[in-house]
């Protein structure tokens, strides 16, 4: 129903905070097979979800990544590419976290490989 109303709001939905976890996001790119990231608006606060796509996409500028989804089922499904490096950089953030597909693993990384965290089991 989520992803429904995601493409129906063309690809972005406004969310409230609590009302999507990390394994709603990790089931949504498990079932299509895109990034999914949740992010949240400077100017607003508003939280929001948008379906990015299979390596990537944009989410609007002066916006805070919460979280975001890559395929995969396993732990280097985790690990962060330049442009999630990149994303950070953008928006003068520190860090975010990274989930897998499968839901099973989770990274909160940084601007650079120094600031990362391992790789979290979950479940």
């Amino acid at each position: 129903m989520i992803l429904t109303d995601i493409r129906k709001s063309g690809g972005t939905l406004p969310v409230g905070r609590g009302q999507i976890s990390g394994q709603d996001v990790a089931a949504l790119s498990r079932v299509t097979g895109n990034e999914f990231a949740v992010f949240r608006s400077r100017e607003t606060g508003q939280r929001f979800i948008r379906e990015l796509g299979p390596t990537g996409g944009a989410i609007p500028a002066n916006s805070r990544l919460i979280l975001h989804s890559q395929p995969g089922s396993t732990a280097t499904a985790v690990i962060p590419r330049s442009l999630d490096r990149s994303a950070l950089q953008a928006f003068g953030q520190w860090s975010s976290v990274i989930i897998n597909a499968a839901g099973t693993f989770s990274m909160r990384f940084g601007r650079t490989s120094e600031a990362d965290n391992s790789i979290r089991p979950l479940r």
